[in-house]
C-alpha cells in the first residue's frame, strides 16, 4: 500500500506527519524523518489490527446526474459568441505565462 504523507513544520518547532484515508492518522515528532518513522509505524500498527478491502458500489440511477443539463446551450443565440471569449481569454494566459 503506497499512501501519500503530509510533513508540515509546527509553531512548536516539532514536525507533523499527517496521512488521511483509509488510514487517517497523526504524530509529531522532532524531525521530519522522526515523524514519518513514526507514522508509519503507528500505520503498521493500526493495520496489523484490521483490514482494508475494496468496495465496489452500483448506484441505483440509471441516468446521470449531469445528464438532463447536457444540451442546455445548444441552441443558445450568444453560445458562439461566449466559445470566443474563453478562447481569447485562454490565448491570453497562455501568452501571460511565456
Amino acid at each position: 500500500m503506497t499512501l501519500t504523507v503530509l510533513v508540515e513544520k509546527t509553531a512548536s518547532g516539532q514536525f507533523r506527519a499527517v496521512t488521511w484515508q483509509p488510514i487517517a492518522l497523526s504524530v509529531e515528532a522532532d524531525s521530519p524523518a522522526n515523524a514519518v518513522n513514526q507514522l508509519k509505524q503507528a500505520m503498521e500498527h493500526r493495520l496489523s489490527e484490521c483490514e482494508v478491502v475494496e468496495l465496489n458500489i452500483q448506484s441505483s440511477r440509471r441516468d446521470h446526474a449531469w445528464l438532463k443539463y447536457a444540451g442546455v446551450w445548444k441552441e443558445h443565440p450568444e453560445f458562439d459568441a461566449f466559445q470566443e471569449a474563453v478562447t481569447e481569454y485562454r490565448a491570453g494566459v497562455d501568452s501571460a505565462r511565456e
